[in-house]
């Protein structure tokens, strides 16, 4: 497994808020959608190894809202970012929970290998690549 997770460098920080890193909240055309869907992907974090419930942190309070009105005075803007702290560790536990389950689910992995086509036929999806075909 651990051939799967090298290279996995991350200090385990996972932005929990759609518009950083991203337009989830575009992607989907609702805000509340795109919380809906990170709040259920968080979940899968914490189902698969990842921090303790209370290893979340959002900016707030009187001198959260003290630099806000700060920056708004000089035209810039601090937006407040709910984050989940897993650490570097949690990540790797993370990570390698979450293939062995989806091996002993029947998964299989082809590393490295782009996918260059998707197609649904008979029930199955077919991923055509360059090293040949996938059915799923």
């Amino acid at each position: 497994m651990a051939s799967a997770v090298r290279g996995l460098f991350s200090s385990g920080i996972i932005n929990l808020r759609p518009d950083i890193g991203g337009d989830l909240q575009e992607l989907l055309n609702s805000w509340n959608s795109a919380n809906l869907l990170i709040d259920y992907i968080d979940n899968v974090f914490l189902k698969f190894g990842g921090a303790p419930q209370d290893r979340v942190f959002e900016p707030k309070g009187p001198t959260f809202e003290e630099y806000q009105r700060s920056l708004a005075r000089v035209g810039a803007q601090l937006v407040p970012i709910r984050q989940r702290h897993i650490g570097t560790d949690g990540s790797t536990r993370v990570i390698e929970n979450f293939v062995s389950y989806l091996t002993e689910a029947g998964i299989k992995f082809a590393i490295g290998t782009a996918v260059e086509h998707v197609e649904k036929s008979n029930g199955h999806f077919i991923l055509k690549t360059r090293r040949g075909h996938y059915r799923g």
